[in-house]
């Protein structure tokens, strides 16, 4: 069974970007318990906190959960491909493979791109990569599923 997976280095360095934001964002909750901001201050500082941790904790949270996670994106043989929630689909019964790049969701958050499955019976199956590839890794990967899935149907 061959399997997909994301390069841990792309995961460490994004991860740790973003937790150097996260950092930032509490430095910014420590300065407001000083006693010299005026009300301008304190609500750019309150303001731009709130914001950072809203953009930026969930995908923190995805990327160290993958950082120490070993399971595979997915995984295939010649008869099905294996998502990482367990789930197997026969390539017979998918009839298109898409990718969606990082969109932004109702409520402004980042939505990792992700690769959607369309299957015959007019169900899909979503694919969450959660930031885990380059944007170069993530053509790389749709094509060689779409190759694997070309081939194997």
């Amino acid at each position: 069974m061959q399997s997909i997976r994301y390069n841990r280095t792309t995961v460490f360095y994004k991860a740790i970007s973003i937790f150097l934001l996260l950092i930032m964002c509490i430095v910014l909750a420590f300065a407001l318990t000083g006693n010299n901001l005026g009300p301008a201050e304190t609500i750019f500082y309150s303001t731009a906190m709130v914001i950072g941790l809203w953009f930026f904790a969930l995908p923190f949270i995805h990327l160290i959960r993958l950082l120490f996670s070993t399971k595979p994106l997915l995984n295939y043989d010649q008869e099905k491909i294996q998502l990482n929630n367990g789930r197997t689909v026969p390539w017979s019964n998918i009839k298109k493979i898409e990718s969606h790049q990082s969109s932004v969701n109702k409520w402004f958050q980042s939505v990792s791109p992700f690769y959607r499955f369309a299957l015959n019976n007019h169900e899909f199956l979503d694919v969450k990569t959660f930031h885990a590839f380059s944007t170069e890794e993530f053509n790389e990967t749709l094509k060689h599923i779409r190759v694997a899935w070309n081939k194997y149907k």
